[in-house]
């Protein structure tokens, strides 16, 4: 798939805005999409594989605020659409109203109300509403633009869950208020886990212990939001991943490691949830004997999302060439022979040689 940017020069701000576009195999534009320092802003277009508009979407700041969809004659739809999935036994029914959806109901056994979604575009929310076989609400989850947001349950009546609920046989705890977690619960797995919610979102510590109680990490929100450092752990109990949030977004350092821990296998850096800073990557290499070490494979330089500055390129912890960015755009790569001669390639003639 072939991407493409087109720069736009902004001459009164330093902001830095550009469109990235996307094509299909066959050449047609895919999508169209506004950036604005590496975050969705503005109009996106997407266009079917003939060049037809087929959805349009406006961010601000990276928040999605309006989603329409267009007829293959350009209008945007409206009216009741039925459409039957390829068993024959689900069916799901649109509701379309100025291209925007309001609703959607998937059924089960072509006629038992499974779920519904309900949309609202201003804000960008969604409500997903799941029933029983009575045909009874018995959970409604709560969605901000994608994100799930927070959930309210239901009794087998209809009324909303309140107060506390245990579970004597696996040592579960919930407390309720108005149908949202409220207070301390505890959740028993092939994890434990012991949070604290307000008014259904997580706000405050989250402890995390193996099923035999053995105490693994602990980590902070802010009203649904992460912060600090959050780790994975995987099933083995080894780390993988250590991510830091500010606001709910990475921010700052995160490292990844090797399937069994040992090593670092990369450190980016990250700033309202784009690379922003130097990424660095290592790749593993054994001796003789079995013992097992990392090399540096590559340093590369972001901005907003976009390789902006140096990438060098490593083998054997020797530097093999350097590649030059501006704003995503390759600009000139220089390249190192053994006895370190250096041969540079300037952008007018970067095609000569595939790049």
């Amino acid at each position: 798939m072939k991407y493409f940017l087109v720069l736009l020069l902004l001459l009164l701000t330093p902001l830095f805005s550009e469109i990235r576009e996307e094509y299909y195999d066959n050449g047609q534009l895919k999508f169209e999409t506004n950036y604005d320092k590496g975050i969705k802003n503005g109009l996106t277009k997407m266009y079917d594989k003939y060049g037809l508009l087929s959805l349009s979407r406006t961010y601000e700041n990276g928040v999605l605020l309006d989603t329409r969809f267009f007829e293959s004659n350009g209008k945007l739809k409206n009216g009741l659409v039925l459409k039957s999935e390829k068993n024959k036994i689900s069916k799901t029914k649109i509701l379309y109203a100025n291209g925007e959806i309001l609703w959607k109901k998937y059924y089960q056994d072509g006629k038992k109300l499974d779920y519904k979604i309900t949309y609202s575009y201003k804000p960008q929310t969604y409500i997903k509403d799941f029933y029983n076989d009575s045909g009874n609400i018995y959970e409604q989850l709560i969605f901000k633009g994608s994100l799930y947001n927070y959930s309210i349950y239901y009794n087998s009546d209809g009324s909303k869950r309140k107060g506390k609920v245990e579970n004597t046989k696996n040592g579960d705890l919930a407390n309720y208020k108005n149908g949202k977690l409220h207070g301390k619960n505890i959740k028993n797995g092939y994890r434990r886990v012991v949070s604290y919610y307000n008014n259904g979102v997580l706000d405050g510590e989250k402890n995390v212990y193996t099923s035999s109680g053995k105490f693994l990490y602990k980590v902070y929100t802010n009203n649904g939001l992460k912060e600090g450092y959050h780790p994975f752990i995987d099933s083995s109990e080894i780390l993988r991943l250590n991510t830091k949030y500010h606001n709910g977004k990475r921010d700052g350092l995160e490292i990844s490691y090797t399937v069994d821990g040992k090593f670092i296998q990369r450190k980016t850096f990250y700033k309202n949830d784009v690379k922003d800073g130097q990424e660095t990557l290592y790749y593993r290499e054994y001796k003789d004997d079995n013992q097992d070490f990392m090399l540096l494979k590559s340093e590369t330089d972001y901005r907003y999302g976009l390789k902006h500055g140096k990438e060098k390129n490593y083998f054997n912890n020797i530097l093999e060439n350097t590649l030059i960015y501006e704003n995503g755009k390759l600009i000139s790569v220089t390249t190192y022979d053994v006895n370190g001669t250096v041969s540079k390639i300037n952008q007018s003639d970067l095609h000569k040689v595939g790049l």
